[in-house]
Formats: structure tokens, C-alpha cells, sequence
């Protein structure tokens, strides 16, 4: 919420028998009254403190409690902003960011035996909390079996589809060239 706005769905039933999410937090404060709809973005809705009382009272409070204590997932949100930019923007630069920063974020111990399809894996994982795209891996197309789609899911037609094929290359082979 630094930019003064929160991009989410709306969690329309609350239940006990599933985890409270980032989605489940962001609509309970929207039907709480501490934000309110800004805009309709296709499948999300962007959300933004209703006035200078409320944030000066409540919101520097939540921001705090929520960075600091909660370990509320906050990429989450960073993960559907960066699909938005794919999807209608045609900028995969902050989603694959997002990848890297995640890879970093193993030890050497989980390289061990690592190879595409756990990157892969990781596309899928990140791509499906989105609801831009039907997330499609080793579908057959003309013959071939691209590693991944995203194809435009209704009702939601984004202009920008994509296909990804995945390499990995350890680092043993790292001086070989194969462009």
C-alpha cells in the first residue's frame, strides 16, 4: 500500500475450513470500511484508503503491524501486479524478477539434482494465483509440447498471451554455449 493502493479480488464468503489469505485480508478491510474500490481492473479490483482520517488514524497502524508481526504475504500481491503487467502490458520483466528472487532464495542443498522442471514448476505455482490465464504445461500443440502457456482465460481477454520453454543450465556446464 505505499503507492497509496492495493490491487486484489474480493473475497466474497469467509471460511474457517480454509487458510485466510492476503485476498481474505484486503476484503475484510474493504467490508470493514478502511478501504474502498477504487477501480475495476478486469479480475481485480484496485483498492485505496477512503480519506486522510482514515489513513491518519487506522492505515499507518495496519502497514506497520502487517511488515512487522503478521507475516501477512505481501508477494502474493506483488505476484498478481505482475501478472497484470504481463497480461496487459506485455512487461514479463517484474513476474520473471520475481522467479529469480525465489531461486536466490534456496540453499545449495535444493540444487541438488535440480533441473527445468522445477523452475517450471515454480512458473506454474506463481502464474495460477491469477486468474488472466489458463495455465497449460506440456499440452500438445502442432506436434511439439511447449513447456508452458498462459492462454487467455474467459472472461478475461488479456492481449498478450505466452509460451515459455525452459532450460537449465548447471553450473558445471555454465561455459558451454548452446545460442
Amino acid at each position: 500500500m505505499r503507492e497509496g493502493c492495493l490491487y486484489s479480488s474480493l473475497t466474497s464468503q469467509f471460511s474457517f475450513d480454509k487458510r485466510f489469505t492476503t485476498q481474505d485480508f484486503i476484503s475484510l478491510l474493504f467490508y470493514l470500511g478502511l478501504i474502498s474500490i477504487d477501480q475495476d481492473m478486469n479480475n481485480r479490483l484496485r483498492f485505496k484508503i477512503p480519506n486522510y482520517v482514515m489513513e491518519g488514524l487506522y492505515w499507518q497502524f495496519f502497514a506497520e503491524v502487517l511488515e512487522e508481526r503478521s507475516g501477512v504475504e505481501t508477494r502474493i500481491i506483488r505476484i498478481g501486479d505482475a501478472m497484470q503487467k504481463m497480461a496487459f502490458d506485455n512487461q514479463p520483466r517484474d513476474f520473471l524478477a520475481l522467479i529469480e528472487e525465489e531461486l536466490q532464495g534456496l540453499s545449495n542443498r535444493d540444487f541438488i539434482r535440480f533441473d527445468e522442471k522445477y523452475v517450471q514448476l515454480l512458473f506454474v505455482t506463481f502464474a495460477r494465483l491469477s486468474d488472466l490465464y489458463f495455465v497449460i504445461s506440456q499440452r500438445e500443440v502442432s506436434q511439439t509440447y511447449p513447456d508452458l502457456l498462459l492462454v487467455h482465460r474467459p472472461p478475461f481477454f488479456p492481449p498478450y498471451q505466452f509460451m515459455f520453454e525452459f532450460k537449465y543450465l548447471k553450473k558445471a556446464d555454465e561455459r558451454q554455449r548452446f545460442f
